[in-house]
């Protein structure tokens, strides 16, 4: 049975290998999986803002959500996704506090310590921040800082 942290972190996987290339092929190949996973969303009981987590995704994935052939597109399994997402992360000296469905992060680049990027979100930060590098990242990202709160919240 699908879970949602398992098809959020596929997605993530799919939009990452995406970003991280410049193939026409490789874009293809990532589009199909993002497909994939937003087209059976419904079927595995959550929505495709669920799944996606209301990130922007190329346009071109779209094209591919009805197609049956996507089904049969191998890809790695949810907790291989889990693991490979979490392994884009470095937490190893991560800041935990509070207690809360809205979180504020702080996350960098050894290489470079005088630069911070501070988000919120309400998802998984080590899946929101996965979902944000690409190929310009100079380094793997390093949580810092995660402060989870109940006033904390996007609207």
């Amino acid at each position: 049975m699908a879970t949602l942290a398992g098809q959020r972190a596929q997605f993530t996987r799919a939009l990452n290998e995406y970003n991280k290339s410049d193939d026409p092929e490789t874009h293809v190949k990532f589009a199909r999986r993002m497909a994939k996973y937003i087209a059976a969303a419904p079927s595995c009981g959550f929505t495709k803002d669920e799944v996606t987590q209301g990130r922007a995704y190329p346009s071109e994935v779209d094209q591919y959500v009805n197609d049956p052939s996507i089904n049969a597109d191998p890809d790695i399994t949810e907790q291989q996704a889990v693991q490979t997402v979490e392994q884009a992360v470095d937490t190893s000296d991560v800041i935990r506090v509070g207690d809360g469905d809205g979180i504020v992060y702080a996350y960098g680049y050894r290489c470079c310590p005088d630069r911070l990027k501070i988000g919120f979100t309400q998802a998984d930060t080590v899946q929101r921040i996965a979902a944000q590098i690409g190929t310009s990242t100079p380094d793997r990202p390093t949580l810092y800082l995660e402060i989870k709160d109940q006033r904390v919240s996007c609207s």
